[in-house]
């Protein structure tokens, strides 16, 4: 149970330890299990702390860790300006009384040294809890007072802190009261949102515009793979075009720093129709063992692959993702048992079928939904009219659109780009023909989805797309007589 302050000593101490910093760290802290670690302390005043608990859930649901708790107030200067130094993104929090504090402001002189000497390296993005962006800029209210009692004591260091506050309050932010009108759960949304975009912009591009992606990394809790001392495999499944490379390459982004090497094998069903399965397992190999000489390399056979896969992987704690795979050879090929990698290791598997996940002894598959009805209208804004609100003659044509389209993110971008900037009727003349015949982008990669399943599969689903659509699933399988068992394994895997 958490004591009160009993005297104003104590209490001075607990308003000095509470630093409102937050670091968004891509490296490596005391604490295994996290993988991406902060440090958040939002202050003494009981709203604040209200603040930090949500923002600390929030984030984490979304496999970002808050470092730093409530159980690490007594770091002190040195691990907060070492946080500071291996962090990406620092997120300042302001509050009327954080100019009390000489902790937060050593600090914020630390963080804006550090955002001068390596600008690539750092960005800093401040919060505007309680306080107006004014009030810090030019020392005034609360800071005004609070820098006066600092000068009997810290005279020189006030001239830099005050420079730092000038500095702080003049950068791009988020002022609370002016964000959401002082709705702490939907500014905390905000932020949270444009953080997972910050962190998922990483080595591999994974595309403009994506929406949806902290909302299904909420439901993989991907905290709970991170420190592990087993190997562990995630499968990630839906139709073509849902988003499952996009995903993948977001999920990459976000964890990469935290092994000690990375591939990422995209595309793995077209890599091996054009170039071969020993091309993969060279590729592979080559992401894994980046201190290895090339000629090292010289795979001859698929045999020798799986060979040398399984002594070089020993020893490293690696990540690997396998991007559309589709064929049990693919996947003993460069995946083939979970011993060929040592403890800690991760491999993420795509495929379009649950199914062929489940075959091949994925532990945790999650399954790509649509995106919903507020994703689907912001996504096709995003195409369609560039974030900008439809002008309202427009908008029973993207109603229609949405409810055509169902959430799938391929063809919401495909249809969207292709209506930017066209007149009304042309918008009504593309509907008209989006009933009578699909755009061919999006049917080519639905058709994939289809090309892959066999005769019966094929048969069953014809008729239930042309006989059926919309019926419930028992009166379908009544008329079609077929069973239960037969349904789930060869519907509900396509």
């Amino acid at each position: 149970m958490e004591t009160k302050p009993t005297s104003v000593i104590e209490l001075m101490q607990l308003k000095e330890r509470a630093q409102a910093l937050l670091c968004l760290s891509f490296c490596k802290f005391s604490v295994p299990t996290a993988f991406c670690e902060m440090k958040i302390v939002t202050g003494f005043i009981l709203q604040q702390k209200r603040m930090k608990i949500w923002m600390d859930g929030d984030l984490k649901r979304k496999g970002i860790h808050a470092y730093g708790g409530d159980n690490q107030l007594n770091r002190g200067e040195e691990s907060s300006f070492e946080a500071i130094e291996q962090s990406r993104v620092i997120i300042v929090i302001f509050s009327h009384n954080y100019a009390s504090s000489t902790l937060c402001l050593k600090e914020l002189v630390k963080i804006l040294e550090c955002k001068v000497s390596e600008k690539d390296k750092y960005e800093v993005w401040p919060i505007f809890y309680d306080v107006n962006p004014s009030v810090v800029r030019n020392h005034s209210e609360s800071y005004k007072y609070a820098l006066m009692n600092h000068e009997s004591s810290n005279e020189k260091e006030v001239s830099e802190w005050k420079k730092a506050l000038t500095l702080a309050g003049n950068l791009s932010g988020w002022d609370l009261q002016n964000t959401t009108n002082g709705k702490e759960s939907k500014f905390i949304d905000i932020i949270s949102k444009e953080m997972f975009n910050k962190l998922i912009d990483g080595p591999i591009p994974a595309g403009d515009n994506l929406v949806g992606l902290g909302a299904r990394a909420e439901q993989m809790n991907l905290l709970q793979f991170m420190g592990s001392n087993k190997v562990h495999t995630i499968g990630i499944c839906g139709i073509g075009g849902i988003g499952k490379t996009s995903f993948a390459k977001a999920i990459y982004n976000l964890m990469y720093k935290h092994f000690e090497a990375c591939s990422f094998c995209e595309d793995v069903k077209d890599a091996v129709n054009r170039n071969g399965l020993v091309y993969l397992q060279t590729k592979l190999l080559d992401d894994i063992m980046k201190d290895v000489d090339q000629t090292d390399l010289n795979i001859s056979s698929v045999g020798e692959g799986v060979r040398m896969i399984k002594s070089m992987m020993q020893g490293k704690k690696v990540f690997v993702v396998l991007d559309d795979v589709d064929n049990p050879n693919q996947f003993e090929a460069l995946a083939g048992d979970l011993d060929w990698f040592s403890p800690g290791s991760l491999i993420v598997v795509t495929s379009r079928e649950r199914q062929f996940l489940k075959a091949n002894h994925i532990e945790q598959v999650y399954e790509i939904d649509p995106l919903n009805d507020v994703e689907a209208r912001e996504l096709f804004n995003k195409y369609a009219f560039k974030d900008k609100h439809p002008q309202d003659e427009f908008i029973e044509c993207a109603n229609r659109i949405l409810h055509y389209v169902d959430g799938h993110p391929l063809a919401l971008k495909t249809i969207g780009s292709s209506l930017f900037n066209k007149t009304l009727h042309e918008w009504e003349h593309e509907i008209d023909n989006l009933q009578s015949s699909p755009n061919v982008l999006i049917h080519q990669v639905l058709r994939r989805s289809y090309d892959g399943l066999d005769a019966a599969q094929k048969n069953i689903f014809l008729d239930i797309a042309c006989f059926f659509k919309g019926e419930k699933k028992d009166f379908v399988l009544k008329i079609l007589d077929v069973s239960e068992s037969f349904f789930a394994t060869n519907l509900s895997s396509s």
